[in-house]
């Protein structure tokens, strides 16, 4: 098996352990609305100025 197919085996396992999916369904909207807040809030204060 190459490299590279080795790999996305390893990663495409690690995607289907149940903590890694919690940790997946918390962070990723976080993430999410926390860009979006920064996002808007450097847009409001460029437009007030």
């Amino acid at each position: 098996m190459r490299q590279i197919e080795f790999l996305l085996n390893e990663y495409g396992e690690s995607h289907k352990n149940k903590t890694n999916i919690l940790i997946h369904v918390i962070a990723v909207p976080a993430i999410y609305f926390v860009t979006l807040a920064l996002v808007w809030s450097i847009l409001f204060w460029i437009i007030l100025m």
